[in-house]
């Protein structure tokens, strides 16, 4: 396991949770070299292109507890944090340039909209005045479709989410959730006491540089749950085949 950046003791989850953004990614943020296919700004993902993960919402069963995921198009999980509801969600991400873009045009929206609509508004605001000035041919324009399919950012949501990330529930940082991101979750699940529950992989393993890895990643989930750093009733989410996937821990790691 990398050492964090200060050393010093992690602290219970109010710590964490008071953190600020900047100040949580700065100091649990791990060295990582991304591969080309998810390195630079043409290759961040603004929105999600998971365009079927309001349909299984309800699917997901696991409350509280730590929520790992990969950042990616961030919509996703954030409708995790609306049904889950964690204790604290890592959202991860191996491209630093995708968390500045996320942060400054996704997540700090959240503390000046009222609701979907405004939300959206500002997001493509955003989009125009920063995103496509940086990469022109960008392909990924946000509009308000999330919200009108049900997703986290609809009115049965929206104030799910935002007063978690009021609440400082929600943290970014550059890691590789199938390695030693995955090491960080466990450690801060082991220091504030707190078992994972939710993991969400999104399509990375349709990539041959990240599914080498899984072998590895499971059975750092399997002695998670003999130690039940991470609960054996926990789910795992995937994107595979353009459908979202929500697994129990243990149909996952059986596979």
């Amino acid at each position: 396991m990398q050492d964090f950046k200060d050393g010093l003791p992690i602290g219970n989850l109010s710590v964490l949770q008071k953190m600020s953004l900047g100040a949580f990614r700065q100091r649990f943020s791990l060295n990582v070299t991304p591969p080309k296919h998810f390195s630079g700004y043409e290759h961040t993902h603004f929105v999600t292109n998971e365009y079927d993960y309001p349909t299984k919402l309800n699917e997901i069963t696991t409350k509280g507890g730590l929520h790992l995921a990969v950042m990616g198009g961030l919509d996703p999980v954030f409708g995790q944090v609306a049904v889950a509801k964690p204790d604290l969600t890592l959202a991860m991400d191996v491209n630093d340039q995708a968390i500045d873009w996320t942060i400054d045009g996704r997540v700090l929206p959240l503390d000046s909209t009222t609701d979907g609509n405004n939300y959206w508004d500002k997001v493509n605001d955003f989009h125009r005045d920063v995103i496509i000035k940086t990469v022109p041919n960008r392909y990924d324009f946000p509009s308000n479709q999330d919200m009108r399919l049900g997703g986290w950012s609809s009115d049965q949501y929206f104030n799910v989410v935002q007063q978690a990330w009021q609440e400082g529930k929600i943290k970014l940082v550059a890691a590789d959730i199938m390695d030693a991101g995955l090491d960080l979750g466990m450690t801060l699940s082991r220091e504030i006491g707190i078992p994972i529950r939710l993991v969400y992989l999104s399509n990375i393993l349709d990539y041959g540089s990240v599914s080498r890895k899984l072998p590895s990643f499971k059975e750092k989930l399997r002695k998670g749950t003999a130690s039940k750093v991470v609960d054996q009733n926990g789910q795992v989410i995937i994107f595979q085949a353009s459908n979202t996937n929500i697994l129990s821990m243990e149909s996952f790691l059986q596979t």
